[in-house]
């Protein structure tokens, strides 16, 4: 069991992974932010993806299936926390391995919500399971 967070085209509203033919990169993969994915074990705090992807948290912000909108912008300002969460998580839990690989997924995941949102015009939204 784990998180795992998607990433919503939000011109067709569906997962990007999917909507791209890159379902081989989900479940289980946690360096798959290029593709619209993040994930993380329960192995210990602190959780990355509750620091960028917050509202994943919050049942009161999300509509019936369960996606929300975060502009770009927010995911950029969150990302300098996310990144020293996800540092101090994979030292703590995992002797710092892959930790540069882990880091560039959280960095790759904002970069393609910046991206979609520049060229379709509106925020990406983002779908969270726990």
């Amino acid at each position: 069991m784990g998180i795992d967070c998607y990433l919503i085209d939000p011109d067709s509203n569906k997962v990007y992974a999917e909507e791209t033919g890159q379902t081989d990169r989900l479940g289980f993969n946690t360096l798959s932010g290029d593709a619209g994915y993040l994930r993380e074990a329960y192995h210990g705090g602190p959780y990355a993806t509750q620091v960028l992807l917050e509202e994943g948290w919050n049942d009161g912000d999300m509509d019936g299936e369960g996606n929300f909108e975060i502009p770009a912008s927010i995911l950029r300002k969150r990302l300098p926390q996310t990144l020293k969460d996800a540092a101090q998580r994979n030292k703590t839990n995992y002797d710092g391995d892959l930790e540069k690989e882990v880091l560039k997924s959280f960095k790759d995941f904002v970069e393609l919500a910046e991206k979609l949102e520049k060229e379709r015009g509106k925020p990406c939204k983002f779908y969270v399971s726990y």
